[in-house]
């Protein structure tokens, strides 16, 4: 596979839904993506009303990785005040020059339990 220059994220997928706890992962490779100590970009949760949830994340570089061309990216959102709705998931790189990628999730209630 060919290696994507900027930021990938591999989980979760743009438009998922995804309940509370859940893992973010992915990867960077240059591009003004550059790890920053320990660390590979911010990462800031918006609802609907771009109003922040929460708290902004620095998001961990998985340190056994030897890959000579990229940084991987590997952690878990254990708890968040919203529970449900539509929300972006903002990275945010370390750069001089400002760069994003947005994807947009749906969270949902565990097991299904949707109020209707």
């Amino acid at each position: 596979t060919e290696i994507y220059c900027g930021i990938a994220v591999t989980e979760p997928n743009i438009n998922a839904e995804v309940s509370v706890p859940f893992r973010v992962s992915g990867y960077i490779s240059g591009c003004g993506w550059e790890p920053h100590s320990n660390y590979v970009a911010t990462l800031f949760i918006y609802n609907e009303k771009k109003e922040l949830i929460g708290r902004p994340y620095l998001v961990p570089r998985v340190q056994s990785d030897a890959s000579p061309v990229s940084t991987q990216f590997d952690f878990t959102i254990k708890d968040l005040p919203m529970k449900e709705g539509v929300a972006e998931l903002v990275f945010k790189n370390f750069g001089i020059f400002p760069k994003e990628f947005t994807m947009p999730v749906t969270f949902v209630a565990k097991g299904g339990d949707v109020p209707r």
